[in-house]
């Protein structure tokens, strides 16, 4: 008798663990994707202070994630803030572009909205980079990669920001 409410025990814990909400940031980001390695990695706060300093003010955002990853000549960045809600990423990422699409002098130019896997994904290229920022519920993120390797590194964060 007594191994049954272990057994419920067990049953109950697995269940409350799988109703914590999205997986945390830091399971989209393994070591390797293809032939690039990851070299840094900040999750947390140390992520959203980077995050913030790029835009040189305070995103409202309740997690974060900044990945590299190199492959010796090649880069790329991966940037992903969580909100408090899929409303306030949305509008926070369309504020992002807005003020991309209308600021002509910035690094950024060529803006190309396209349809992935479902989603909607805004390419920008600059900075001898290409980059795609897209939303999905309480996610923002920005990929800038080498042009080379974008199809897959794209698909690959696409895939797991689907997963989250």
């Amino acid at each position: 008798m007594k191994s049954f409410p272990r057994a419920i025990l067990a049953v109950l814990v697995l269940f409350l663990t799988s109703c914590e909400g999205a997986a945390p940031l830091a399971e989209s980001f393994p070591e390797k994707i293809g032939g690039m390695t990851r070299t840094e990695f900040l999750t947390g706060q140390e992520a959203l202070k980077r995050i913030n300093m790029l835009h040189g003010k305070d995103i409202e955002a309740e997690d974060g994630a900044v990945a590299v990853y190199r492959d010796g000549q090649q880069s790329s960045v991966v940037f992903v803030t969580r909100s408090a809600s899929p409303e306030i990423a949305k509008a926070q990422t369309e504020a992002m572009l807005k003020g991309m699409f209308e600021n002509p002098k910035g690094h950024f130019s060529d803006p190309v909205a396209a349809e992935m896997d479902g989603l909607r994904v805004v390419r920008f290229k600059g900075l001898l980079q290409a980059h795609f920022i897209f939303q999905v519920d309480d996610a923002s993120w920005w990929l800038s990669t080498d042009p080379a390797s974008s199809g897959e590194m794209l698909s690959f964060f696409i895939g797991q920001a689907k997963k989250r």
